[in-house]
């Protein structure tokens, strides 16, 4: 179904279900962050290796408390820097985090929690910008469709980026944003 606000996603995410919701990039196709069930429901729909690593969504870095990450001071300062935004960060570990900045995205994680999202496409396929396009990738397989209030997004995926205890950036993947030249690994 496409929901009329994001308190249908909500419910569906808190029962174990999978959406389609727009984050500050792209369409992304989510679930709860601890349910192995939709994660392999994820990565059964998209054709995804099960030993690929997702990004996480997270409402406020304390959360990474719960993933057992505890940020140095300079990885914390980093952060503080790149924070909200289009930066998704590993710490040495299987998965990345993302803080975004979408308000109506920050107030669906303060309800649902955590959750693990990636981009809204089969594997090797181009990103949904569109509802219409989430549709004809996934059909009624998803759960649930919440449409951004304007189309298409034209973002491209998150800069995905590794941060080292001494707060340096080496970069994974380029994608939103710029990451700052002196917070490179030399």
């Amino acid at each position: 179904m496409i929901a009329s606000s994001w308190t249908d996603a909500e419910k569906i995410i808190k029962e174990g279900g999978v959406a389609i919701i727009p984050t500050d990039t792209i369409y992304g196709l989510v679930a709860q962050a601890n349910n192995e069930k939709t994660l392999a429901r994820i990565n059964k729909l998209k054709g995804r290796s099960p030993d690929k690593p997702y990004v996480v969504l997270i409402d406020n870095k304390d959360n990474l408390k719960s993933f057992n990450i505890n940020p140095t001071t300079d990885q914390e300062n980093v952060l503080d820097y790149l924070w909200p935004g289009p930066f998704s960060v590993g710490f040495n570990s299987d998965q990345a985090f993302r803080l975004p900045k979408s308000e109506n995205l920050i107030n669906f994680l303060k309800i649902v929690g955590p959750i693990v999202a990636t981009s809204c496409n089969k594997t090797g396929e181009p990103h949904a910008t569109t509802i219409k396009e989430a549709w004809d990738y996934f059909g009624d397989q998803v759960d649930c469709y919440v449409q951004n209030e304007s189309e298409p997004l034209l973002g491209q995926p998150s800069t995905v980026i590794t941060l080292n205890p001494a707060g340096q950036i080496e970069i994974i993947r380029l994608g939103e944003g710029t990451v700052p030249e002196n917070l490179l690994v030399k």
